[in-house]
């Protein structure tokens, strides 16, 4: 759940931010989602 609340946190004040490397920040959200899916399923 740590990583969870990282990514929330993360992602509002990314939003907060208007960080104009949106594309980038959205990859990098993808790739972080999919290993997080990944090790739960492992893991679980």
């Amino acid at each position: 759940m740590e990583t969870r609340d990282y990514l929330e946190g993360l992602a509002h004040a990314q939003v907060a931010s208007r960080a104009p490397h949106h594309i980038s920040l959205l990859r990098f959200f993808a790739t972080v989602e999919l290993r997080a899916f990944l090790a739960t399923y492992c893991i679980g």
